[in-house]
């Protein structure tokens, strides 16, 4: 989780990742990137990885520079922090920060808390 940069070329890290799919002790190895992170994976990494979770708000757009880069490799996306930990949430544009997260492709991840919460989020998503 909150991956750094220097992980990218962090031998002993590398190995204990080849070795965790070498061993089949995990089906799916994923790492967190952090908010602003504003470096590259590189292929190394991206070669050993499946899952990439990374924010995606008003203030955290800088996953678009690598996101195809990433899909590329056949690594899944998941974007976080869509809403700032609640802070857009009542914000007029609220259904489209989910449909722009919708439309790269990836899975994303909402946070709720409350029942209204749910229902409003799967009316923004199904009206179409």
């Amino acid at each position: 989780h909150n991956w750094t940069s220097s992980w990218n070329t962090n031998e002993e890290i590398i190995k204990y990742l080849k070795l965790i799919k070498e061993e089949h002790l995990a089906n799916k190895i994923g790492i967190s990137l952090p908010n602003n992170f504003n470096d590259e994976l590189n292929d190394n990494i991206l070669s050993i990885i499946d899952v990439i979770e990374a924010p995606f708000n008003s203030e955290n757009k800088w996953i678009l520079n690598s996101i195809d880069k990433y899909k590329s490799y056949g690594i899944e996306i998941i974007l976080r922090s869509l809403f700032l930990q609640g802070r857009e949430e009542n914000k007029e544009n609220y259904g489209n920060i989910l449909k722009n997260a919708m439309k790269l492709e990836t899975s994303i991840v909402i946070g709720m808390t409350t029942e209204d919460q749910i229902d409003k989020n799967i009316r923004i998503l199904y009206r179409g």
